[in-house]
């Protein structure tokens, strides 16, 4: 990935993982009232649609509107520097730990 997808952003990105049609983001977000982590996992499917799966790593009580608004205004700039996307359909969670891993598939 070239470096300018993540510049100018509001909050701190960092790409875990990418492939040509898909990219996995952990997202630091601060301000004075919290320090929150976001794992982001977006699916460029459709023409002109992306996907995303955002799981907020907090206590319910850290999480507001304006956390979220700010994230999917640094989300939209990513997602316009890959292609012309138009809709950004998302899934979200908020949890205090998220364990990320993977399974053998054994033939």
């Amino acid at each position: 990935m070239e470096t300018f997808l993540l510049e100018d952003l509001d909050y701190q990105w960092m790409l875990i993982r990418e492939t040509p049609y898909s990219q996995k983001f952990a997202v630091n977000i601060m301000d004075d009232q919290r320090d929150v982590t976001a794992i982001i996992d977006v699916h460029y499917t459709r023409p002109d649609t992306v996907h995303a799966s955002i799981c907020f790593i907090c206590e319910q009580c850290c999480f507001t509107d304006g956390l979220c608004h700010g994230l999917f205004f640094d989300l939209e700039k990513i997602i316009k520097r890959n292609g012309t996307y138009k809709f950004i359909n998302y899934t979200m969670t908020v949890a205090p730990s998220l364990h990320e891993g993977n399974f053998p598939i054994e033939y």
